[in-house]
């Protein structure tokens, strides 16, 4: 199972990947906003739980929402805060560190009129405990809320193991890992500088889901699901082979 002690200890590095993508934040937002807008939510209060270091709740706030993100590393909300003064929106947004089981104690008297999370910020505990969540979050929204929700769709992980390198300017990742068939992503993460100095390494253990899954507990919530796209920039129709999963459900 996931290990927030674990991951603080590599936070300081995957902080620099997220630095670097942090422009990706601005792509995420707009299409994010296009859905919301679609569902007539033109305005109003968000929820992004996994807000990271604010790539996305930043933009949106800049759009003219009022966004509360909630992430569990510590060093990743002092980021947030300190990017939300450099974009100038510290009216607009707040940054909370929590774990997502205390979300009705962390947020109590507010209400939102949506709720986000992307880049696959559920599954880092039990199946209950992504239920629990977005159960949580269901309750501090208003009627007809919109919850969009973007995971890593588990259909592509399957099989033998995988390995792949990835480059952020002067750092270099390299990432293996395996589906267990528990469906949880269990990974590492190993960091070098680009002249080759081991930097570190963590390991993730993750719940992928299914499209299938994925409906099931955010019906289990007790959201009711809309539709799925293939991908939260493009918003293509959802394809089974698609890397991500793309879900919008809404609050009855």
């Amino acid at each position: 199972m996931y290990n927030q002690e674990i991951f603080n200890s590599g936070a300081h590095l995957f902080l620099r990947v997220l630095r670097h993508i942090w422009d990706l934040g601005f792509q995420m937002a707009k299409s994010i906003a296009m859905l919301l807008q679609q569902y007539g939510i033109k305005s109003g209060n968000l929820l992004d739980l996994g807000c990271g270091i604010g790539r996305v709740a930043i933009p949106l706030a800049k759009m003219g929402y009022n966004v509360i993100g909630v992430d569990r590393t510590k060093l990743f909300i002092d980021e947030a805060n300190l990017q939300a003064k450099k974009f100038k929106v510290e009216d607009n947004v707040k940054f909370i560190n929590c774990d997502y089981s205390q979300l009705l104690e962390k947020l109590r008297g507010l209400s939102f009129d949506g709720v986000i999370s992307v880049w696959t910020s559920i599954g880092f505990g039990s199946e209950e405990d992504d239920v629990n969540a977005l159960k949580q979050a269901l309750n501090l929204s208003n009627d007809n809320a919109i919850l969009i929700l973007e995971v890593e769709n588990k259909l592509r992980y399957a099989g033998p193991p995988k390995k792949w390198v990835e480059r952020y300017d002067d750092l270099i990742v390299y990432r293996e890992g395996f589906l267990g068939e528990d469906s949880r992503w269990r990974s590492k993460w190993t960091f070098y500088s680009s002249e080759g100095t081991f930097l570190g390494e963590y390991g993730d253990d993750v719940r992928f889901y299914s499209s299938e899954e994925l409906v099931r507990i955010v019906e289990k919530a007790g959201w009711s699901a809309i539709t799925l796209f293939s991908d939260i920039f493009s918003l293509k129709p959802f394809n089974p082979d698609s890397n991500n999963i793309v879900l919008v459900a809404k609050k009855l």
